[in-house]
């Protein structure tokens, strides 16, 4: 037989069994509610991931610049000279144009290696005994000068033999394309001339550089 009783807080328990709840309307209302907000909020929340904006920068590049010199030599050498005797000059121009797109050092001159012949074997070169004049002049037509650069014999200028060392042409050539060069070449007199008899100096190469 069942016996219930009724507490105030609305608690029946029956007799010899379990506790049952029951819930006042309010609280069921209250919980129904709970219920939809947390649902409403779920949905709001995944719902945003529908939307996005972007925007981009395209078509990016890099390119190095470039550094370039040549000449107008066309391949030939600004001196041939045979038979040279004491006191003998001879000339030589060329014109140096930077063709880069980079803002480079200023221009050095220096030579590489040569050969020398010793006729006599007598222990005199001739290397000692040519004596190049450098200048840095407007062109190679009226050859009004700009700058002396060097004087010296061409065993003298074998101390310029790279770009650190090299002899600087005072041409920054970002601010002027181009620049000619006057060479003057002496075989200078003196009291061992007859030991140059026969001498030779060959393959000697004139080196324009610039870096940046």
């Amino acid at each position: 037989m069942w016996k219930s009783r009724n507490n105030a807080g609305g608690v029946h328990v029956p007799a010899g069994g379990s506790v049952t709840a029951i819930f006042p309307p309010i609280m069921r209302l209250g919980a129904i509610l709970g219920a939809l907000f947390l649902i409403s909020a779920l949905v709001l929340t995944g719902s945003r991931g529908a939307f996005s904006a972007t925007t981009s920068n395209p078509d990016n590049a890099f390119t190095a610049a470039t550094i370039a010199l040549t000449d107008d030599d066309g391949g030939t050498a600004m001196f041939t000279v045979s038979g040279m005797e004491p006191g003998d000059t001879a000339e030589g121009c060329i014109t140096v144009t930077y063709t880069g797109t980079a803002d480079p050092l200023l221009v050095k001159i220096y030579q590489n290696a040569y050969s020398e012949a010793d006729g006599a074997a007598d222990g005199a070169t001739l290397d000692d005994a040519i004596s190049l004049d450098i200048d840095r002049v407007d062109d190679c037509t009226a050859k009004n000068k700009d700058a002396d650069l060097v004087v010296g014999t061409i065993s003298a200028n074998a101390a310029y033999t790279n770009y650190s060392n090299g002899l600087s042409t005072g041409w920054d050539p970002a601010g002027n394309s181009n620049e000619s060069f006057l060479f003057t070449a002496t075989f200078v007199s003196g009291g061992s001339d007859n030991l140059r008899i026969g001498d030779s100096v060959t393959n000697l190469i004139f080196t324009w550089e610039t870096q940046t």
